[in-house]
């Protein structure tokens, strides 16, 4: 009859421990008046320990704050990953804690996602102004230049970073996205039937 008590009492402390966790992350919330940086408030083992090297963090890039988090040695060389549409840092989770162990892994929360600034205006989120603010997370963490990895949206953004600031951008890795010369010399109506929502979210007034 023991095994049971032992299973229970094991799940006890599983879930005390994800409650702590959770307490914690919102106490960075209370802390800076910002959302809770964690989207669940119960985490597996797996995550729960993987939390546990992540570290938030905020940079003032010229006129948009931006959230960030972090994990590994800051005097390492520096990874920046680059969400997608409509994602966050946190879909980054498990490869912050892999590359932490020899890298300094940065996500950050693009601009208008998250718990970074979301300016109002429209013309604040061409891409010229994405590539400033990987510019300027990349000076405000102390380094002149980082891999960059991006996927979907941030994949086009990590691509106009090299192909702009060469000397900064010392490795790129794109996932999903082509560069856009290739993108569109390949462009056809099977392409356009397959990026409708592309210009889905271009259209005014609409949710």
């Amino acid at each position: 009859m023991s095994l049971p008590v032992e299973r229970d009492s094991a799940n006890t402390v599983r879930n005390a421990r994800r409650r702590v966790r959770a307490d914690r992350l919102s106490g960075l919330s209370a802390a800076t008046g910002r959302d809770n940086p964690c989207p669940y408030k119960f985490l597996s083992d797996e995550l729960l320990n993987a939390e546990s090297r992540i570290r938030h963090g905020y940079a003032q890039v010229g006129d948009v704050r931006l959230h960030y988090a972090e994990s590994g040695d800051a005097a390492k060389p520096l990874v920046l990953l680059l969400h997608g549409f409509p994602e966050c840092w946190y879909s980054w989770r498990h490869q912050l804690a892999a590359l932490g162990e020899q890298f300094h892994a940065v996500a950050p929360d693009l601009r208008g996602y998250n718990l970074s600034d979301k300016p109002a205006d429209v013309s604040d989120y061409r891409l010229p102004r994405l590539v400033d603010d990987v510019l300027g997370l990349v000076r405000h963490l102390g380094q002149h230049s980082a891999a960059v990895v991006g996927h979907d949206w941030g994949a086009g953004i990590a691509w106009a970073a090299a192909r702009e600031h060469p000397t900064i951008v010392s490795r790129l890795v794109a996932l999903q996205v082509p560069p856009f010369r290739a993108w569109r010399d390949n462009f056809s109506l099977r392409q356009l039937a397959r990026s409708w929502y592309m210009l889905f979210f271009q259209l005014p007034r609409l949710p």
